[in-house]
C-alpha cells in the first residue's frame, strides 16, 4: 500500500499536475512572507553570495517567487526577481544532484525554454537547469563549511551535502510554530509537569511500594502522555517525539541538520556573523554531581 502511495504521488509530482494544482490558487498554498525579501538584501549587503536550488521546473517557481514577492517589489523588479539570487538552478533532481558527475547546467530563459549553449559560469539573473554539486563546486568556488544549504526535505535537501561536499545543513520544519505554540498552553505545561512528576514517584517508590501501586501510577502516566500528544495533534501527535524520546522523523533531522528552525526569516533576529552553539546532552553514564531531588507529593486517586 505505502509503495503504491508513493508511486502515485512520485506520478503526481513528475507529470505536472501537483504543480498546475498549486499555480491555480496560489493563495491556498503558499503563505505570503513580508520578511523574505528583507533577508535576502541583508545577507547581499553583508557579502553573503546567495543561490536558490530546487528540483521544481522554472514555471513554477517562478510563479511562487512572484506570488511571495508581489507586495515587495515593484513590477519591473519583480520581473527580474532571479537577479537576488547569484545562482538560481531548477529541475535539479536531487538528491541525485548530489551525487553524479560530470553533468553540465543548461541555460533557461523566461519561458522555460532550454538555451543551446555551454554553460563556463553560473552568472547572477540568469537561471540554469540540472547540473550537479561537482559542476557546481568546481564554476562558484563554494565548498566546505562556508556554505549553509537551508532545506524543508530530510533526503533531497539534507542528506547528501554535508558528506558529499562538507557544507552546513539547516532544516525548515514548519510544524515547528504549532507545536511550540501548544506547548506554551497551561494545559499542556500542568500535564507536563504531572507526568515528570508521576516518573519521579515510580522511580522512587519501585522498590517499596506494592507492583499493584506502581502500574496504577504508570497507566496515570501514560494517560497524561496521551493527553499530551492530543494536545499537539489529535490524530499522531508530535512529529518530534514519542512518550519517551526522539521520533525518528526528529532523530534523522538532527543527524543530518546542523541547525533547524521554522522558516528561513528567523535568522532576521541574530547578526549575519551569529555562531549557533550545541546543547551538551547529558547522558546516562555523564558524571555528574548527586543532586538529592525531593519527591514532590502526589495525591494518591
Amino acid at each position: 500500500m505505502c509503495i503504491q502511495v508513493r508511486k502515485v504521488f512520485e506520478h503526481l509530482h513528475i507529470s505536472g499536475h501537483v504543480h498546475g494544482m498549486i499555480m491555480e490558487d496560489l493563495h491556498t498554498y503558499l503563505e505570503d512572507s513580508n520578511d523574505l525579501l528583507k533577508y535576502l538584501e541583508l545577507c547581499r549587503e553583508g557579502g553573503k553570495n546567495l543561490f536558490l536550488l530546487t528540483n521544481s521546473p522554472w514555471p513554477f517557481v517562478d510563479a511562487g517567487m512572484r506570488h511571495v514577492l508581489r507586495d515587495q517589489l515593484s513590477a519591473a523588479d519583480l520581473d527580474d526577481w532571479p537577479a537576488l539570487f547569484d545562482v538560481v538552478i531548477v529541475s535539479a533532481r536531487k538528491p541525485d544532484w548530489y551525487t553524479k558527475r560530470h553533468l553540465g547546467f543548461r541555460r533557461v530563459d523566461r519561458q522555460g525554454k532550454f538555451l543551446f549553449e555551454d554553460v563556463t559560469e553560473l552568472q547572477r539573473g540568469h537561471v540554469y537547469s540540472g547540473g550537479c554539486m561537482q559542476e557546481f563546486v568546481k564554476l562558484t568556488g563554494w565548498s566546505g563549511s562556508d556554505v549553509i544549504y537551508m532545506g524543508d526535505h530530510i533526503y533531497s535537501d539534507l542528506s547528501k551535502p554535508n558528506k558529499f561536499a562538507s557544507w552546513k545543513t539547516a532544516a525548515i520544519i514548519k510544524e515547528l510554530e504549532h507545536e511550540i505554540t501548544c506547548q506554551a498552553q497551561p494545559r499542556f505545561e500542568a500535564d507536563y509537569t504531572e507526568a515528570k512528576n508521576i516518573n519521579l514517584l515510580i522511580e522512587h517508590l519501585q522498590a517499596e511500594a506494592p507492583v499493584e501501586e506502581i502500574n496504577h501510577l504508570k497507566a496515570r502516566r501514560d494517560a497524561v502522555r496521551t493527553r499530551m500528544k492530543e494536545h499537539v495533534n489529535p490524530h499522531f501527535g508530535s512529529v518530534f517525539r514519542t512518550h519517551v524520546g526522539k521520533s525518528d522523523f526528529f532523530q534523522e533531522t538532527l543527524t543530518y541538520s546542523d541547525i533547524y528552525t521554522s522558516s528561513v526569516t528567523n535568522f532576521l533576529q541574530y547578526p549575519l556573523d551569529w555562531a549557533f552553539y550545541p546543547i551538551r546532552e547529558p547522558m546516562a553514564h555523564d558524571i555528574s554531581p548527586i543532586v538529592h531531588t525531593p519527591v514532590p507529593p502526589f495525591p494518591r486517586a
